[in-house]
């Protein structure tokens, strides 16, 4: 397995772990899911403009070689871990602030 698909694989098993240690229960939600759905749509739409300029250019040696279109794999997975820590630590400031009051 390439670099840059161990490390999302990675990134995105220690999400759930501390999904699951913290409580927020991210990965229970189906509207967590649909983000998920919609972040990929837009993950889909912009990297597929920017890789058939080509705008952008990868290392394909790093990467798993799997696209959609030309769309690496890992783009996917690297928007969901983002949108994952965002949506995570939101919950988790305001949790604190709620047991501050």
């Amino acid at each position: 397995m390439n670099e840059y698909t161990v490390e999302v694989l990675i990134a995105l098993v220690l999400l759930v772990i501390i999904d699951h240690i913290a409580g927020t229960r991210l990965f229970r939600r189906g509207r967590f899911y649909v983000l998920l759905v919609g972040l990929s749509l837009g993950t889909f739409i912009f990297d597929g403009y920017l890789n058939g300029r080509p705008v952008l250019e990868y290392g394909w040696r790093y990467l798993s070689g799997i696209q959609l279109l030309v769309v690496p794999l890992e783009d996917f997975g690297y928007g969901v871990a983002l949108a994952t820590v965002a949506i995570m630590t939101w919950e988790l400031v305001e949790r604190a602030g709620k047991r501050r009051r």
